[in-house]
């Protein structure tokens, strides 16, 4: 996100109430702010609850934050964010998991009408040394 969004910006991260959400969302705050940028907010979410996204998304002016980012594989997250969004009028940059592409509550055109940037944290780059090395210890 650093080098694709610019030099040092904020950025809002939401991550859902899993082990591997949570997971993700504490890396991205960490390596985003080792890189000199800024996570104003981490906050956890419950996207099956409408009140638990609503609390996530509450006191946030998303026309002053640098991007989102959205650790939520929920039906009901992708809905939420882009009406949260298009609600304040915000046109911030979006970070969120490539399952969303799989939601039939949002359309293509929906994410197409964003700057939506999709992440797979479950994929693994098989040609990478460090994923080699692991498999052939284990």
């Amino acid at each position: 996100a650093m080098q694709r969004l610019g030099g040092p910006r904020t950025a809002v991260v939401l991550y859902e109430d899993t082990k591997d959400e949570a997971a993700f969302g504490q890396a991205y705050k960490q390596a985003y702010e080792a890189l000199g940028g800024k996570v104003l907010q981490l906050r956890l979410v419950n996207s099956d609850v409408d009140e638990s996204l609503a609390a996530g998304f509450a006191g946030i002016d998303l026309k002053t934050v640098g991007h989102l980012v959205v650790a939520s594989d929920g039906k009901k997250a992708g809905p939420y964010t882009l009406s949260v969004l298009k609600a304040q009028e915000a046109r911030l940059p979006l970070i969120t998991y490539a399952s969303w592409l799989d939601n039939n509550r949002l359309s293509l055109s929906q994410l197409d009408a964003r700057d939506v940037y999709f992440v797979h944290p479950k994929y693994l780059d098989k040609t990478n040394p460090g994923v080699r090395r692991f498999r052939q210890l284990y």
